[in-house]
């Protein structure tokens, strides 16, 4: 089977405002009868000035190795994992060697070298100046996934992501959990030992798609959630479709979504597309069901505080006799309002939890609620989300982006409250996923 390759990559708009080229790379292609998919995300830090060219250079050096992986080059190491980890050790050398041909070629120049004084050590700049750490100023994430013998590979280092769309229609995240990686920290190619964060999957089936992407896109959407499936699902759709249009496509979502961020980091995707797979409704996998059920436990826990706050202020007020009779009803409304909610979020966590096959709650311990404060306390309110600022992000340490997530957290949508009123002018990244939906629907 031969799955359909594509890739893009998008500036930011916060690079685009702050005047710094776009920082991403990505390609696709074909070997014979098998196919990859690359992206690499250079780091945003002023002390890696040059990590536009250094993630160009990884995903040329990873387009270079991994035909030579699938021609056979590592087939006498003993098993897939010890082939991989060959495959993954010649990416890295191959990357530090092109970095220091293309610092022989073009040094340091004086406007360079004059900002890394300004915010180096004296020992981080004399090694800076004098080439021994010039792959640092190239530093870059690497994350890319190709068709092989006998099913499929995806080899990751860095943040970003690797997404495995099943024939079922399941999405799911197999690539193992990064130890470095957190907050801003990230692993790189440019670290004295790349391969100690080096992380490789495999699988023997033929799914409908395999996508990677970088950190941009995961910044913008609660990781492996509905909203991210909703939209790789729709980025899917738009390459599966025969539509001339389809590049135009993405390049415009793909400008809005980092329109609409108030990181407004570069945005990158590549990916393969199985053209012979059904269009399965998307359903998450078992990661993103276990992340649903943590929220909807949090939500019943806050809702549970919020009702015991509620009963001592109906209990005070129904002995007060200067509470009117208007303000006692709107609470015994409230009361019920969040009662009935409570209810259904029972009913949704047991649901959730027999279809992940875990055992049910033990209604004989009591749930701890917090205990609500003496103090009048108003009722919980979604604040609304600030908008993005116009100036450029910061970047004084190695790959500053903020992990900030502009997606709310989903409201329980059959509760009877009113919805809330949008700040007037905000960008609310949901209705693009509703517009993107729309698309394919009106087609």
């Amino acid at each position: 089977m031969k799955y359909q390759p594509f890739s893009m990559s998008r500036i930011g708009a916060s690079h685009i405002k702050g005047g710094l080229p776009c920082q991403d790379a990505s390609c696709a292609g074909e070997w014979g009868a098998y196919a990859y998919a690359i992206v690499a995300d250079g780091h945003g830090s002023r002390r890696h000035f040059r990590s536009d060219r250094g993630s160009a250079l990884a995903c040329r050096v990873a387009e270079e190795k991994i035909p030579a992986f699938l021609g056979g080059e590592y087939a006498e190491e003993d098993g897939p994992d010890a082939r991989l980890s060959a495959l993954k050790a010649d990416i890295c050398s191959a990357w530090a060697e092109a970095v220091r041909e293309d610092y022989q070629r073009n040094p340091w120049t004086e406007a360079e070298l004059e900002e890394a004084r300004s915010r180096l050590s004296p020992e981080q700049f004399a090694r800076l100046e004098d080439g021994t750490d010039a792959p640092v100023a190239y530093g870059s994430t690497l994350c890319a996934v190709f068709t092989c013998p006998g099913g499929w590979a995806a080899i990751q280092l860095g943040d970003g992501c690797f997404t495995h769309i099943g024939t079922d229609g399941v999405y799911d995240w197999p690539m193992p959990e990064s130890l470095v990686n957190e907050g801003n920290k990230t692993a790189s190619l440019c670290m004295r030992q790349p391969m100690r964060d080096f992380r490789h999957c495999y699988g023997d089936d033929n799914p409908a798609g395999l996508l990677v992407y970088t950190d941009g896109i995961e910044k913008v959407f609660s990781p492996q959630g509905k909203e991210i499936i909703s939209l790789l699902h729709w980025i899917w759709r738009n390459e599966f479709a025969e539509d001339s249009g389809r590049k135009g496509n993405l390049e415009r979502t793909l400008d809005m979504l980092t329109r609409r961020s108030p990181i407004g980091d570069d945005l990158s995707v590549a990916g393969l597309v199985n053209p012979e797979a059904a269009d399965a409704e998307p359903v998450p996998g078992r990661s993103t069901q276990l992340q649903e059920l943590e929220r909807l436990q949090a939500r019943r826990t806050e809702l549970k505080s919020t009702i015991a706050y509620n009963k001592r202020r109906l209990r005070q007020a129904e002995q007060d006799d200067g509470c009117s009779d208007e303000a006692t009803e709107q609470l015994r409304n409230t009361l019920l309002r969040n009662e009935n909610a409570v209810f259904r979020l029972q009913t949704q966590i047991a649901a959730l939890r027999a279809a992940l096959s875990l055992e049910p709650e033990d209604e004989s311990e009591p749930e701890q609620v917090p205990e609500p404060e003496d103090e009048p306390m108003p009722e919980p309110q979604d604040e609304p989300m600030p908008e993005p600022q116009d100036e450029p992000m910061p970047e004084d340490e190695a790959n500053a982006e903020a992990d900030t997530l502009i997606w709310p957290e989903d409201e329980d949508r059959n509760a009877p409250e009113q919805p809330k009123a949008q700040p007037r002018n905000q960008k609310n990244p949901r209705s693009l996923i509703e517009r993107l939906k729309r698309f394919f629907d009106e087609r």
